[in-house]
């Protein structure tokens, strides 16, 4: 699921910013400025009930440039990525993105965010079995 949401962050900043490297683990010393770096910060995962799962996650999203004295720049950056950044779709995927905020820390822009999803994992296996030992106490009578 992570990599989904990622892949929906990429997706969405190529379509904002097309000709910016985007990266994912940390930015290279030999990559061009400006460049974005997505970062997962945080995540909690918990069971809810049966085979459904809750899981919360905080994502970061660094711009690095050498604009840091054009507060012009920095503030159509900020602006775009506060309101672009709403609903991540892709293909049948969709997600929606939570408590935005973006910060100016050392010359870079801090876009963080956060997103809740539940999941329902499927067992085939355990159903298999729950429903062959139903079977197996309906027939002794």
């Amino acid at each position: 699921m992570i990599s989904q949401i990622k892949s929906c962050i990429r997706t969405k900043l190529q379509i904002l910013y097309p000709q910016t490297p985007i990266y994912d683990i940390e930015i290279p010393s030999t990559s061009q400025t400006p460049s974005f770096l997505i970062q997962l910060k945080s995540q909690t995962y918990k069971k809810l009930l049966n085979t459904r799962f809750s899981s919360f996650l905080s994502f970061d999203i660094t711009y690095s440039s050498d604009i840091a004295q054009d507060k012009v720049a920095i503030d159509l950056i900020q602006l775009t990525l506060l309101k672009e950044f709403d609903l991540l779709e892709q293909d049948n995927f969709k997600v929606r993105i939570k408590n935005k905020k973006c910060s100016l820390e050392e010359g870079k822009i801090h876009f963080a965010f956060d997103i809740s999803y539940t999941e329902m994992i499927e067992e085939p296996l355990n159903r298999m079995r729950d429903i062959e030992q139903f079977e197996l106490r309906s027939d002794v009578k």
